[in-house]
C-alpha cells in the first residue's frame, strides 16, 4: 500500500469517528441543560467543519490519484443548497436555471470553507 493510499484510509476513518461524534452531539443536544445543548451545538460545528476539510483532502488524493478534475454540468442553486444546509440560518439566492461547467468537489470544498469563515468571523445572516 503506497502512502496516499494509506492517507486516504486514515481521511476515511477519521470521518467515520466524526460521524460518530455528530450523533452523540445529537444525543446531548436532547437534554433539557441549555449549557449542555451549547456544547453540543459547539461539537456539531466544529465537528462538521473538520469534516468539510477532510472531504477536501480526499479531493486534493483524488486530483493526485487521477490528475484531473471532474468537470460536469451542475445546477448551481442545487449545489449551493446542498453546501447551505450545514450552516443555521444560511440563505441561497441563486437563479434556479443557473448552470455552471465544474468539479463539484472542489466548489463545495472552497464555498464551504468561505462559509466556514463568514460564519466564524461575520455578523448576521449569511447570505
Amino acid at each position: 500500500m503506497d502512502l496516499l493510499t494509506l492517507l486516504a484510509s486514515a481521511i476515511h476513518d477519521a470521518k467515520n469517528q466524526l460521524h460518530q461524534i455528530l450523533a452523540d452531539a445529537a444525543t446531548l443536544a436532547k437534554m433539557n441543560e441549555p449549557a449542555v445543548q451549547a456544547i453540543a451545538v459547539r461539537l456539531e460545528h466544529r465537528s462538521r467543519a473538520l469534516d468539510r476539510r477532510l472531504v477536501t483532502l480526499l479531493g486534493i488524493y483524488r486530483l493526485g490519484r487521477e490528475g484531473m478534475v471532474n468537470i460536469t454540468e451542475h445546477h448551481v442553486a442545487d449545489l449551493l443548497n446542498s453546501i447551505a444546509v450545514d450552516w443555521v440560518g444560511a440563505v441561497v439566492e441563486c437563479d434556479e436555471a443557473l448552470v455552471g461547467y465544474f468539479d463539484a468537489a472542489l466548489i463545495r470544498a472552497v464555498v464551504s470553507d468561505a462559509l466556514d469563515n463568514a460564519q466564524r468571523f461575520g455578523r448576521g445572516q449569511l447570505l
